[in-house]
């Protein structure tokens, strides 16, 4: 019988770095002691390996949020005359709300392998009443209601510290602002029709909800050196920090355009891109301040998407190509008890000649998209065999009827649209990808 323990580590080596998903590096690292070492070994290595993206799904219940607090009881109504006494009914204890089979207590949150398309319970909660967003890098993005920022890894735990959100740069307020919140409201949501009603303290709601509107993980080449983006309150400002920080930076913007605000941050040729929403890009060195304009897209198409509130825009990387991609939704009461869902999508290449020009692309061979309002990532169909090729898999990240406290919560718009057929069919059913607070997450795990 084969003594497998005594492969050679530069076999075992390439062996390891083969491995698609981080669940097959782990079962590497489980076949034997000197597998192990080697294990230990490439971790490094395997990061910077593109690999298959987790989805984050929704929080099990609201009831984790302290400032989430029960609606007061209604005052008594006036005594009547007694009526004859009997024997009192029993009444039926109110279900807590629970949109998932994972309880809280536990700490448990579920995560969808695309690659089985299978769950898994991950131990997390370190996530709970918090907004996250998810990274190619491992990392995870989260924010609390009193401003706490910081990273967190799900696999290794590791935890960095950020710079509090009430350093953010602040801006003069304008018109142009497009939310305002008063000290004195309070805001309800129908978390359960029968059983619970809560209400939700103003500033705490604008923390979570408007204060920062994405957050993105980029990576400054040769360093290994993590760096996080927020566009941020009051017009879509752009900052950025360092773990250990004490404060966030401003990266310098114009916002005397009403449009030109940003949109969407991502990492190109080991640059950091800019969409603004007047559909110009920008590129900088990944920790600077000083973006430059390089292109646009053909005017007027961000904006009348974006503005008008009939989808979204991303940014991503194909094979050293730049790719924007259109995604549109339709509000209606079609789709009840969800007034909105995404039709189809269009994806612009962006050609290097003399006239800076966009072309579309009708097929995406043998590459599929993962896009989010995090980060959004292309793979080859043989780092995701049991996914569809030419297809582009998306979440529920809408934010206009989500600002506006919609009743259904957010998470029912997620799917994948296959380019050929041009149809949007969903990957998973699961319930706990609705949430009225915290919709599900693009992650790539890493070590």
């Amino acid at each position: 019988m084969a003594d497998w323990s005594m492969l050679p580590s530069d076999l075992l080596r390439e062996i390891a770095l083969k491995s698609n998903t981080i669940k097959d590096l782990i079962y590497f690292s489980a076949v034997c002691q000197s597998w192990n070492d080697v294990f230990s070994k490439v971790k490094p290595d395997w990061n910077t390996i593109k690999s298959l993206p987790w989805l984050l799904l929704a929080e099990p219940k609201p009831e984790s949020l302290p400032w989430l607090l029960p609606k007061p009881k209604p005052k008594p109504e006036p005594k009547r005359k007694p009526e004859p006494k009997r024997k009192p009914k029993r009444k039926p204890k109110p279900k807590p709300y629970n949109d998932s089979t994972t309880q809280p207590k536990s700490g448990r949150r579920n995560i969808l392998s695309m690659d089985e398309n299978k769950c898994y319970k991950l131990m997390v909660p370190q996530t709970f009443g918090k907004q996250c967003w998810g990274s190619e890098h491992g990392w995870i993005v989260m924010f609390d209601a009193d401003k706490k920022a910081e990273l967190f890894n799900p696999i290794t735990k590791s935890q960095l510290s950020l710079p509090s959100l009430q350093t953010l740069p602040s801006y003069p307020v304008t018109h142009d602002n497009y939310y305002y919140y008063d000290d004195d409201d309070d805001y309800y949501i129908d978390i359960d029709d029968d059983d619970y009603v809560y209400t939700i303290d103003s500033k705490k709601l604008f923390n979570m909800k408007e204060l920062v509107s994405k957050a993105t993980v980029l990576k400054i080449p040769n360093v290994d050196e993590l760096v996080v983006m927020v566009i941020h309150y009051p017009q879509n400002n752009l900052a950025f920090a360092r773990p250990g920080d004490k404060s966030w930076t401003p990266v310098l913007t114009s916002c005397t355009d009403r449009y030109l605000k940003v949109y969407y941050v991502m990492s190109w040729n080991e640059r950091m891109v800019i969409l603004y929403r007047d559909g110009s890009l920008a590129y900088c060195e990944i920790g600077t301040c000083k973006p430059e304009t390089f292109t646009s897209l053909p005017k007027g198409m961000l904006r009348e998407i974006v503005n008008k509130q009939q989808g979204d825009a991303y940014v991503v990387e194909l094979g050293g190509d730049l790719l924007v991609v259109f995604r549109y939704r339709r509000y209606t009461i079609k789709y009840a008890p969800y007034e909105y869902h995404t039709t189809h999508f269009e994806v612009y290449k962006h050609v290097w000649n003399t006239t800076m020009s966009w072309e579309k692309v009708d097929d995406l061979g043998d590459f599929l998209l993962f896009i989010g309002h995090n980060f959004s990532t292309a793979l080859h169909i043989s780092m995701a065999p049991n996914c569809q090729r030419n297809a582009i898999y998306f979440v529920d990240d809408e934010t206009y009827s989500w600002r506006m406290e919609y009743k259904q919560g957010r998470g029912h718009d997620t799917g994948m649209f296959d380019m050929a057929s041009g149809q949007v069919i969903p990957f998973y059913q699961g319930r706990d990808k609705i949430s009225k607070l915290f919709s599900p997450v693009w992650f790539t795990p890493k070590f």
